[in-house]
């Protein structure tokens, strides 16, 4: 039988999350797209990979929606939501397990076999600019 120790991992016993915010913000316009361009990244390859604009994500901010997959669990809808105009705490994400869920962003024409792994979502929006 084994025993919990201070560095073993408790089972999470939340419920999945099930749903996405709601959107309300196009990206092709306004406080969205705007945060992306000034980042230099694509609003356009954004909205092709389901990123979104939303004032409820969690709160009223307008935050910019970056949806996760998770492919041992389709009915896991996991999402982080970035503050693009102020706000704190600067990302949002739903209270449940984040399970094996990962954001994943394609290029808009890929030219290459190739995986890139980088930190975060951004990072990978820009990896997918260059193809």
């Amino acid at each position: 039988m084994s025993q919990w120790t201070p560095t073993t991992p408790l089972p999470d016993k939340r419920p999945w999350n099930r749903a996405l915010p709601e959107r309300s913000v196009d990206l092709s316009r306004g406080p969205t797209r705007d945060y992306l361009r000034g980042r230099g990244l694509s609003s356009h390859l954004a909205y092709d990979n389901g990123w979104y604009g939303s004032y409820r994500a969690g709160d009223d901010v307008p935050r910019l929606v970056i949806p996760a997959f998770d492919p041992g669990n389709p009915e896991n809808r996991f999402w982080q939501a970035r503050a693009v105009v102020g706000g704190s705490p600067r990302y949002q994400s739903p209270s449940a397990p984040r399970g094996g869920a990962v954001v994943v962003v394609w290029p808009s024409t890929p030219s290459r076999q190739e995986i890139l792994v980088v930190e975060g979502p951004f990072d990978a929006l820009a990896g997918a600019e260059v193809g």
